[in-house]
């Protein structure tokens, strides 16, 4: 919690100087209305930023999402794609691969968060591939047994969830860096790139506001596999899927 509230203040300290500096500036320069301007507008991005922040907050302490309701993976993942092919470049290969046991049920969800949490994970991994190679989006329908939950997530084995695995071809990250990367304000950019809290510990908070789970794997040199687990809505017989039995 300590760390949590220090990074907190560090990043608004930050963003209420250059709001504090940009507006003395523009005070300075207000019989130049262009030079004005210009500091008023970097003002305003240090406040979007801020806003930011208290948004990601708000989503790593499980009181960011309001908007749940049914939705259909597929269709999610599937317009999530369609934007990330118009916002990355060319150079990054996108695919989308359905397992043969991937059956496109319910989850309660509110989906611009999922979108949110795919749209950062995919342009972060074009980042780590420095915009060139695969990335790799597979949909599937599992049963998590016990040994399949990890320790810090208290959900019951048995229950059917739709897995949303993302795969790419970067750098991978040593044993190191994944011991970090769930610390709210950890990064691998550099100090004049922070701009609010570490990546996945966002998508962490998105994942399990929908009580799902979030995995990761990676190897140095190879790339890394992020496996976002969303339990499916159980109505009536929704859970009967053909070839699949409910664990005990």
């Amino acid at each position: 919690m300590s760390v949590l509230a220090g990074g907190i203040a560090h990043n608004f300290n930050n963003n209420l100087a250059v709001i504090l500096g940009n507006i003395e500036m523009a005070q300075i320069k207000k019989l130049d209305f262009d030079a004005a301007n210009k500091y008023l507008n970097a003002a305003k991005t240090a406040i979007l930023q801020s806003r930011d922040l208290v948004q990601q907050v708000l989503t790593y302490s499980g009181q960011g999402i309001h908007d749940m309701s049914p939705v259909l993976i597929e269709a999610v993942v599937e317009e999530t794609l369609e934007l990330l092919s118009a916002a990355l470049p060319s150079t990054v290969s996108l695919q989308l691969i359905k397992e043969e046991g991937f059956v496109d049920v319910t989850i309660r969800a509110d989906s611009s968060r999922i979108q949110e949490a795919l749209f950062n994970l995919c342009n972060n991994a074009a980042q780590a591939m420095d915009e060139t190679g695969d990335l790799t989006i597979i949909l599937d329908t599992v049963a998590l047994a016990a040994e399949d939950i990890p320790v810090q997530y208290d959900y019951p084995p048995g229950k059917f969830y739709v897995k949303v695995s993302m795969q790419d071809r970067s750098c991978g990250m040593d044993k190191e860096t994944l011991d970090k990367i769930f610390n709210p304000f950890f990064t691998t950019k550099g100090l004049g790139r922070r701009t609010g809290m570490g990546l996945l510990s966002t998508v962490q908070g998105i994942v399990e506001q929908h009580r799902g789970l979030l995995k990761v794997r990676s190897t140095p040199e190879e790339g890394s596999v992020f496996e976002l687990y969303f339990p499916v809505v159980e109505l009536e017989e929704e859970l009967k899927f053909p070839g699949f039995e409910e664990l005990p």
